[in-house]
């Protein structure tokens, strides 16, 4: 990669640098929603917080994935994370599967996908 090139201090401070502007970024669009609602409740569904914990999960459980399927040796434990972050994002979206398909479906599904893993981890 490209960081592996350039000196440690330097590869070590854009790093850095990434990560907190990223986390500033977001920490900024919660501000900004929480400042401007309009509505009795802070942050609905439709918030930009829902939105970005939704793509983090998303983002965890396909990092977890691939850092699986790149080193052997890490696949049980990618496979732990990308049970836990998949359950998680079932749950964020409860709202619509009670809504589309049944009152408790979120469990439902969230049952499965535990099962699922801990036989992938079992295995």
């Amino acid at each position: 990669m490209l960081f592996k090139r350039l000196n440690p201090f330097i590869s070590t401070a854009l790093r850095f640098s990434f990560y907190a502007l990223f986390i500033g970024t977001l920490v900024l669009l919660v501000t900004w929603e929480a400042k401007n609602h309009i509505g009795k409740h802070l942050f609905s569904e439709n918030s930009i917080l829902e939105s970005l914990q939704a793509t983090l999960l998303f983002l965890t459980a396909a990092s977890a994935y691939l850092a699986g399927h790149i080193n052997e040796s890490d696949s049980p434990l990618a496979s732990l994370l990308v049970g836990i972050a998949s359950i998680a994002a079932i749950r964020e979206f409860d709202f619509a599967l009670d809504r589309y398909a049944f009152d408790g479906a979120w469990q439902t599904m969230a049952l499965i996908v535990a099962a699922f893993t801990f036989a992938h981890g079992w295995h």
